[in-house]
């Protein structure tokens, strides 16, 4: 091979190899993971075809010389980039990214263009063959396998399928950033097969505003999995069914208890007691208010605002710093994200925009999350009338508005919540605490150890896991305390990570009995 042949052929597929990939990530977790980010580049792309499209069509006067007016489309991300290393060494990196980004739109646009109007005879076999070779590179990205040897091997086959022909540098160039952008768009459309993405990302959005800790003590995040009773616990700790508990448990790096709450053992009434370390005037989740003449319901904003108000006095545990997360009160926190006492303010109740934002502004936040509660409601549907074909007894109905109600809670607002404690934990913020109602709310409608509600379960797990993967990320939580309550035979349990949390955790747990 001549020195030109190694150029095109080696150095060349190397470059746009490494600038596909940079753009790739980029796009999953990066300058250009928002559509928002996004929107720029393609709208520059788009301009950059257009505009030297039309100039050329008013330059050349019309005739055959027309005919080249798609030459001028297509932009030299080699060059471009190159000027800009050497006019400016010291650009930022949203730059050099966003100049990439526009060029992988310009030239797909490009070889889109050159598919539809210059292209005499499509050969189909070929074509059918590279595309299923391309399918299975595919397939092993979005079923995350890392091994090199099956890329290596579908590669080569793609190299050497006939009729595609690679040794023209136009069309490797071409083919890169069709790849490219099409790895991109699928591992976009399919990471909500892992919450791993849309973790990642909040730590991302959160560092961008993390503050300098104001204190020596750690961090504590507390994580409430409601419903979950703990001879259940036990035994699937014993089974190995949750493997991150399991594991915490068996490494000794977390203790459990289980504890017995009095009557009534409801989760206002634990909440209020951990919150706000006084549950007095609390008989039932609802019951009737001599003083107001009417019924109080827990989870309504404007009767839970009362409550707080009756059992608050300002010190509550997330009072200096602290986040509370889809709780029923806020334990005077000084953040309160989806807490049903400040959802009697509307949106102004919900808490700041911008703590949404690693959620709403990513694909495997968004997307997943409403991919994935369709497809839940379908599955209750399925298992619902599988009860009724079978003649599972004991059994209630399953209709209605719990289909979606399991699904919003199931998938939605846990993926929420998630993100949301996440992000909380990049800021620095001293004491989290998040209320997790999956298991609970299947529990209730299926039965306690039914096969849903055991997913329901399997999936908060999974959920302590992501958490788990964030304090990893950063230095100031060294505690993370996870509590259940159990309504319907009043047992719980508690698991926290050091003795002196485990103390803190017990003390507040003495006080929803008395």
């Amino acid at each position: 091979m001549t020195l030109h042949e190694w150029i095109n052929d080696g150095l060349m597929a190397v470059f746009f190899l490494l600038i596909g990939l940079e753009v790739k990530r980029e796009a999953l977790d990066g300058e250009l993971a928002s559509p928002r980010q996004a929107v720029l580049p393609i709208a520059g792309a788009l301009g950059g075809m257009l505009i030297p499209a039309a100039l050329f069509l008013l330059a050349s006067g019309g005739g055959e010389v027309a005919h080249g007016w798609a030459i001028p489309m297509a932009t030299d991300i080699a060059f471009a980039l190159g000027v800009l290393a050497l006019v400016a060494p010291h650009s930022p990196p949203g730059l050099k990214v966003f100049l990439a980004a526009l060029a992988i739109v310009d030239d797909v646009g490009a070889v889109l263009i050159i598919a539809i109007f210059f292209t005499g005879e499509i050969a189909w076999p070929p074509l059918a063959m590279a595309g299923g070779i391309m399918a299975l590179l595919v397939a092993l990205n979005i079923f995350c396998v890392r091994h090199l040897m099956p890329y290596l091997l579908l590669g080569l086959g793609l190299w050497l399928t006939p009729g595609v022909d690679v040794s023209s540098p136009l069309v490797a160039f071409f083919a890169a950033w069709v790849y490219a952008l099409v790895m991109t768009l699928i591992t976009w459309a399919f990471s909500i097969n892992s919450r791993d993405y849309l973790t990642v990302h909040a730590m991302r959005m959160g560092a961008r505003g993390e503050q300098e800790a104001t204190s020596d003590m750690p961090g504590v995040v507390f994580v409430q999995l409601d419903g979950v009773p703990a001879p259940l616990l036990e035994s699937e700790i014993r089974s190995g069914n949750i493997p991150t508990i399991s594991r915490w448990v068996r490494s000794g790096s977390h203790t459990w208890t289980e504890w017995t709450a009095r009557v009534p053992s409801t989760t206002p009434v634990s909440q209020a007691g951990l919150l706000h370390g006084n549950n007095h005037g609390i008989p039932a989740f609802r019951w009737f208010d001599r003083e107001l003449g009417r019924l109080l319901v827990a989870n309504r904003p404007e009767d839970a605002a009362i409550i707080e108000a009756r059992v608050g006095n300002g010190r509550g545990l997330l009072a200096d710093d602290g986040v509370s997360i889809s709780n029923l009160f806020s334990g005077d926190a000084a953040t309160s994200l989806l807490t049903m006492s400040g959802l009697k303010e509307g949106a102004k109740g919900l808490g700041p925009s911008q703590s949404y934002a690693a959620f709403f502004t990513h694909p495997a936040g968004i997307l997943r999350a409403v991919i994935m509660t369709v497809g839940e409601m379908v599955k209750e549907v399925f298992q619902a009338r599988r009860q009724v074909r079978r003649a599972v007894e004991p059994r209630i109905h399953r209709g209605g508005a719990y289909v979606a109600l399991r699904a919003v809670t199931n998938v939605f607002l846990r993926d929420l919540n998630v993100a949301l404690v996440v992000e909380a934990m990049m800021k620095g913020s001293k004491a989290i605490y998040v209320d997790f109602v999956d298991y609970d709310e299947i529990a209730h409608h299926a039965g306690v150890t039914r096969t849903e509600s055991l997913a329901a379960f399997y999936g908060l797990d999974d959920v302590l896991r992501s958490i788990e993967q964030a304090q990893l990320r950063t230095e100031r939580y060294e505690a993370v305390a996870a509590l259940t309550f159990h309504d319907e035979n009043v047992r719980g349990l508690e698991i926290a990570v050091q003795n002196a949390v485990l103390m803190s955790v017990r003390n507040a747990v003495s006080d929803v009995g008395q």
